[in-house]
């Protein structure tokens, strides 16, 4: 028996069967960090955000009508007249104002006009309603948005 056959038959040598568990274990890490990021950490991610965007706007109009009821002239970057503001000027200057983007959607701002979160077109939205002197803040953070614990609802006296 040749020395060529010998190879043959007793197949691939100790290194190149390092070499074929090491690109195994490299594909099998790589494969599992991006199957993790897409189902685990990113859609967890978009939640967080989501929460956070809700809670800004609740402490922002909060924020920037203290200013008027302080006596500044202005507020909300000089966009809200103190002297004379209602739920409709005030959410007018806050959707000028916010330029966050939706993580679900980014070619959309996270803070819209909108009285509605329970549609799953809703996910990713900071929606701003009027209800006499109150502003309502809706937002649903992760699909199905017809599941309460999905949305959240603030609302804020303009008073």
């Amino acid at each position: 028996m040749t020395e060529e056959n010998q190879i043959k038959e007793r197949g691939p040598g100790p290194l190149m069967m390092s070499v074929y568990i090491i690109l195994f274990l490299i594909i099998g890490a790589v494969l599992s960090i991006t199957i993790y990021k897409k189902y685990f950490a990113y859609p967890a991610a978009k939640v967080t955000v989501i929460n956070v965007f809700h809670a800004q706007t609740v402490r922002y109009i909060s924020r920037e009508l203290k200013k008027c009821s302080l006596g500044d002239a202005t507020a909300m970057k000089g966009l809200l007249n103190c002297s004379k503001y209602n739920a409709e000027t005030v959410m007018a200057a806050i959707l000028k104002t916010s330029l966050d983007k939706n993580p679900y959607n980014t070619t959309y701002n996270a803070v819209r006009s909108s009285s509605t979160n329970i549609n799953d077109d809703d996910v990713g939205y900071v929606s701003l309603g009027s209800s006499g002197s109150n502003i309502i803040i809706k937002s649903c953070n992760k699909t199905p948005c017809k599941k309460e614990e999905n949305r959240k609802q603030s609302t804020v006296s303009i008073n």
